[in-house]
């Protein structure tokens, strides 16, 4: 071990071994930056085991049964995203479409990341960090992953949500979240960022409506329970996004006049196209629910085109997958999915304990992402440790006699849907407006916060 140098003060006399070691107890990369800025001595010692100090602080930062998910999406970096929109004709040979010059990319990519990441399970760490790249990370999954985690637990454990939420509430009261169960959480969410950058542009090319199971080979990489976490996620974020989304529907002059719903779930098309530009993008909508109208009306862009929509996004395929994989359907399929390995071993039984007990007894299917299970997402049945999910739904290892409540559940509503008689009035009233060159906010016997261009009669 090197001696200390009697020239330096405080913790900076100490070796370099030490001092390496406690620039790899620090929590974030950020912090590692602050202190080898302040330092030349902290500087050299970080560049004498560069690579080993970054690794150790970005699994302090995003947690070690995080960091491979968290790893792949950071090296997920697709040729078409959801937002490349369109395509130049001049970079298409002559015998080849845009959309089959896309495809090809797209699938060259997935076999190549593929054989880089999926496959290198027992390889958390990668080859070279840079300090960019952990800093990117870092940032990412601090600003963005966290509070999204944050959110879900708050969502999940509403009492206002249904029976099981207010149960799980309690039960967070005396035991709070463990780090497994946040883990578990952050890894969904990682999971379907990396769904999004692979999936999210397949509204806009016509040969991924033309292809049923395109989504297929990116399930099987997963165990059915860890299937079941992102369709849990899934919903969440749609219900995240749908009351800004709603609000402004339901106002919005351009909207009105495209005749855009303003009572969306969470299959609309719109909502698909939201969740396909990303945790990022998702987050800051979710902050708006409080937030000025004119905000939320810039952060969903209406402008004045018609809401963009994606159809063919996460929510179909959970629904084609959980359809597919019944053994009536595709016995393959079903057999392998439901002996697959899960992407992240989990010391903790509770989540694939809580998916097979709540799957069809008589095996008529894998349980993946069945419609009326929605108010078993809304709790997040597979995202808890054995221990919570004793005396909250389980007896031993079998499920209470009260588990279920009624699939249909007043809470669930808080407010009756417009009717066809208020959606029609609404948008011949904002039609009307529209044609008169009206933009902006408009309220059933309100036209004060409505924006009209000079020389206009409002009337």
């Amino acid at each position: 071990m090197s001696r200390p140098d009697s020239s330096k003060r405080g913790i900076l006399r100490l070796p370099l071994e030490l001092l390496q070691d406690i620039l790899a107890c620090l929590a974030d990369p950020r912090s590692l930056v602050c202190a080898i800025k302040a330092s030349r001595t902290l500087y050299y010692s970080f560049k004498g085991n560069e690579q080993h100090i970054l690794t150790v602080i970005m699994a302090n930062c995003i947690g070690a049964g995080v960091l491979r998910e968290a790893q792949l999406t950071r090296d997920c970096t697709p040729p078409i995203l959801s937002t490349r929109v369109t395509v130049d004709p001049d970079e298409t040979p002559w015998d080849e479409t845009p959309e089959e010059k896309l495809q090809d990319e797209l699938w060259t990519y997935l076999a190549d990341f593929d054989l880089r990441g999926f496959q290198e399970a027992g390889n958390s760490a990668p080859k070279s960090w840079a300090i960019s790249d952990a800093l990117a990370l870092g940032n990412y999954h601090t600003e963005v992953v966290l509070p999204l985690k944050d959110r879900f637990i708050k969502a999940a454990s509403d009492p206002a949500s249904c029976t099981m939420a207010a149960k799980l509430r309690g039960g967070l009261e005396v035991r709070p979240v463990t780090r497994l169960e946040e883990e578990r959480i952050c890894r969904a969410l990682y999971r379907f960022e990396l769904f999004r950058r692979f999936y999210g542009c397949s509204s806009r090319l016509r040969w991924v409506a033309e292809q049923e199971g395109i989504a297929v080979e990116f399930f099987l990489k997963f165990a059915p329970w860890e299937i079941a976490q992102l369709g849990c996620i899934h919903d969440f974020l749609c219900r995240q996004i749908i009351p800004v989304f709603n609000e402004v529907a339901r106002h919005d002059v351009v909207w009105g006049n495209y005749r855009v719903g303003f009572d969306a779930k969470i299959e609309h098309g719109t909502i698909q196209h939201l969740l396909s530009l990303g945790l990022e993008e998702i987050l800051a909508i979710a902050r708006l629910q409080d937030s000025p109208y004119e905000e939320r009306r810039q952060a969903l862009g209406p402008d004045e085109e018609r809401p963009y929509g994606n159809f063919l996004f996460l929510w179909l395929s959970l629904i084609d997958i959980n359809i597919d994989a019944r053994p009536g359907n595709d016995p393959g399929l079903y057999t392998t999915l439901y002996s697959a390995p899960p992407f992240h071993p989990d010391p903790d039984p509770g989540p694939e304990l809580i998916w097979r007990l709540s799957c069809p007894q008589d095996g008529s299917s894998l349980g993946l992402y069945e419609q009326h299970d929605w108010i078993s997402r809304r709790w997040g049945y597979v995202f808890w440790d054995y221990a919570r999910l004793q005396g909250l739904i389980l007896t031993g290892d079998a499920l209470t006699s009260e588990t279920w409540e009624p699939r249909v559940n007043p809470v669930q509503i808080p407010e009756p849907p417009p009717s066809a008689e208020e959606r029609e009035a609404s948008y011949q009233v904002r039609s009307s407006i529209y044609r008169r060159g009206g933009r902006g906010y408009w309220a059933e016997g309100d036209e004060s916060r409505v924006q009209w261009p000079e020389n206009t009669i409002s009337s």
